[in-house]
């Protein structure tokens, strides 16, 4: 019978050490973040990203400090991390450089004034050309008086 004990003993103690490390706290608050990005939609290149926090009731919710992680979907590129640690009315703005287009997660980590975490993922998808690309540029119309230009009359 002790054989028996100290076999489920030692089921109980390997099955303790392979136990996860303690996830975040999750908040007792209900919390939405919510996402915006200048431009919209993201292109390649530098932009902004605005985060916005708020409770169930729709406050607004300031003094959290704020992790922003995007990874592509597909392996092999370097995640781009920023942190925030002010913000106004709910809202909290960090420049984000996209280095490539296609789709990204893009993982935000608030911890609140209480110590509370929460934590939401986004999938975006960046457009590969830049909104200031030349591609971009709108080309004049083809008017009678730019084709006699073009044609050299």
């Amino acid at each position: 019978m002790s054989s028996r004990i100290l076999w489920l003993l030692a089921a109980l103690l390997c099955l303790a050490a392979c136990a996860p490390a303690s996830a975040p706290t999750q908040s007792a608050t209900a919390v939405t973040i919510s996402l915006r990005f200048e431009p919209d939609p993201p292109t390649v290149g530098e932009g902004l990203v605005v985060i916005g926090l708020q409770t169930a009731a729709g406050a607004a919710i300031d003094n959290a400090r704020l992790t922003v992680e995007g990874n592509m979907a597909h392996a092999g590129m370097m995640p781009v991390s920023r942190e925030i640690t002010t913000g106004e009315n709910g809202e909290y703005r960090t420049t984000f450089d996209w280095s490539m287009g296609g789709e990204w997660v893009l993982t935000v980590r608030a911890e609140l004034s209480s110590g509370e975490t929460v934590s939401e993922d986004f999938n975006v998808s960046v457009g590969a050309i830049s909104s200031e690309s030349v591609i971009n540029q709108r080309t004049p119309e083809a008017t009678p008086e730019a084709t006699m230009q073009m044609q050299g009359g």
